[in-house]
């Protein structure tokens, strides 16, 4: 092989397997803190409807299962009075009024 560049084998995809590596890594490291956190977490879609929560959650809310949790609005678990407000706050960062 001589030194011109186009002789040289390339390697396209180990860039690529690089960073789905590192992206596997970081979703680990999350699915870590999210599971361990002793702070309730949850995940919404852009309806404010709950995709996921973490075990802090269920404890403090009083439930056994996700299933109990998710689907839900995330607006139920408010207190009343905060309810409204929250509503037109989330809106209002998603610009979906």
């Amino acid at each position: 092989m001589d030194d011109n560049l186009e002789d040289w084998p390339t390697c396209d995809w180990c860039g690529r397997e690089l960073g789905d590596f590192n992206l596997e890594l970081a979703e680990g490291r999350l699915r870590n803190i999210f599971s361990a956190s002793p702070n309730a977490i949850t995940t919404t879609d852009i309806y404010g409807v709950i995709t996921d929560c973490n075990n802090a959650t269920l404890e403090i809310h009083g439930y056994d299962s996700k299933d109990e949790v998710i689907g839900r609005s995330a607006f139920e678990f408010m207190a009343p009075h905060e309810r409204e407000l929250a509503e037109e706050r989330f809106k209002e960062l998603l610009d979906l009024e």
